[in-house]
């Protein structure tokens, strides 16, 4: 089985898992998570960079 198969056949899963009631609900859960995940990990690369710029004297 190639890759674009086992992508396709992933696909699908997700779109029918997608239709069901409880689906519908957890996908958006889970796009939820990923961006919290994604703006913390944001928000903490930027005090990072303001702390390092701070003591590097260059801010």
């Amino acid at each position: 089985m190639s890759f674009m198969e086992k992508m396709r056949g992933y696909s699908h899963t997700i779109e029918e898992y997608e239709k069901t009631p409880k689906g519908h609900h957890d996908i958006f859960d889970y796009a939820g998570a990923v961006v919290l995940v994604v703006v913390s990990i944001a928000a903490m690369v930027g005090f990072a960079l303001l702390i390092l710029a701070k003591v590097d004297g260059s801010l």
